[in-house]
């Protein structure tokens, strides 16, 4: 059996008051109507009696249904999604909203796609939501759902028309981290670039981020004083192609690699295998750093110096957005921290 519902005008009554200055002590604590120990009065007498707002009775007042949407694709099943939805729900939670999250089939068709995504998006919008976050683990360009224009929209990890905010990481001072900690070596010379590929540095539909990435690199080597150095294309970022993309550089150029900079974590583990197969020391014979901040990287011996992505702020972040209703449009993008550890060499080790 379901636990008895406490209602306002037993409040009212354990605390002296009428049911009418219970709701403005609950809803309205700032508007003035009472006095600031009346206000504090109720509440305290509310919260041990166990009172829970109707929401219900609060939605057909206030036309609003204290819902957020949180359509995903590929996010609900990927290793880093729970920091987007473990950041989304905090803030949520912290403005008394409710997120409703769902995914269309990541095994769908093309043609099968628009239709999950339409019975997601209906879903949705059956339940009268005040705001949608559209999210991807790809940050690619894409379109504005169909839904309502007067329904606030916030695209997540993802680049959304610009008349609305979209919250993506910030590639260019987190590769400029990343460099500037792998020259901290000294090093200038051997240096190679794992996982550059063409179609991820210039179609926005396939990423929008990683154009900045690889340039940033490139730039900071360049005005770091590093003349030249090689890049290993590489369209899949796994630890195999790692492997074989570092143990086929090896085998080519003995000897030569003083510093490595993948472009995820999983490629620097690939990196780590092969220059163990090679009889090289990480952090003693040559620098790695990486991207993404990948449980792997705290696992590693030695740990990994890599920029953390920041799921969990992105996914706060766009909470926030959602229900600013002053919130800019336009990209919104969130630092990306340098987790210093053992993989880069220290000067006096050359």
């Amino acid at each position: 059996m379901a636990a008895r519902r406490v209602t306002q005008a037993e409040v009212a009554a354990a605390a002296g008051v009428s049911k009418t200055a219970v709701s403005f002590a609950l809803n309205d604590p700032e508007g003035g109507r009472l006095s600031t120990e009346t206000v504090e009065r109720v509440a305290r007498i509310a919260r041990e009696l166990g009172y829970r707002p109707n929401r219900t009775a609060r939605s057909l007042r206030t036309k609003q249904s204290e819902s957020i949407g949180f359509l995903s694709h590929d996010v609900t099943i990927t290793r880093f999604a729970m920091g987007m939805i473990s950041g989304a729900l905090h803030e949520a939670n912290a403005h008394e909203q409710t997120l409703l999250i769902t995914e269309r089939n990541v095994d769908s068709t093309p043609a099968s796609a628009a239709l999950d995504q339409g019975h997601a998006l209906a879903a949705l919008l059956d339940r009268q939501i005040d705001g949608l976050i559209v999210a991807e683990m790809g940050t690619r360009l894409i379109e504005r759902p169909d839904v309502p224009a007067s329904l606030p929209l916030v695209f997540l990890n993802c680049l959304g028309p610009p008349e609305h905010p979209s919250v993506l990481p910030a590639e260019v001072e987190g590769a400029r981290s990343v460099v500037q900690a792998l020259l901290a070596s000294g090093d200038r010379e051997g240096i190679i670039v794992v996982g550059a590929d063409r179609e991820l540095e210039t179609d926005p539909r396939v990423s929008v981020t990683i154009g900045d990435r690889l340039a940033t690199i490139r730039s900071e080597l360049r005005s770091g004083g590093v003349a030249s150095w090689t890049e290993l294309p590489a369209r899949h970022w796994t630890v195999d192609a790692g492997y074989a993309l570092m143990s086929h550089h090896l085998r080519e150029s003995p000897g030569e690699v003083r510093g490595a900079v993948a472009l995820n974590d999983r490629l620097a583990f690939g990196i780590y295998q092969a220059c163990q197969e090679a009889g090289l020391r990480v952090g003693i014979d040559l620098s790695v750093v990486s991207f993404d901040d990948d449980e792997i990287s705290t696992s590693l011996r030695p740990g990994l110096t890599t920029a953390a992505l920041p799921y969990v702020e992105m996914g706060e972040t766009a909470v926030r957005l959602l229900l600013d209703e002053n919130a800019e449009p336009g990209v919104h993008r969130i630092a990306m921290p340098l987790r210093e550890r053992e993989s880069v060499r220290r000067p006096e080790a050359r």
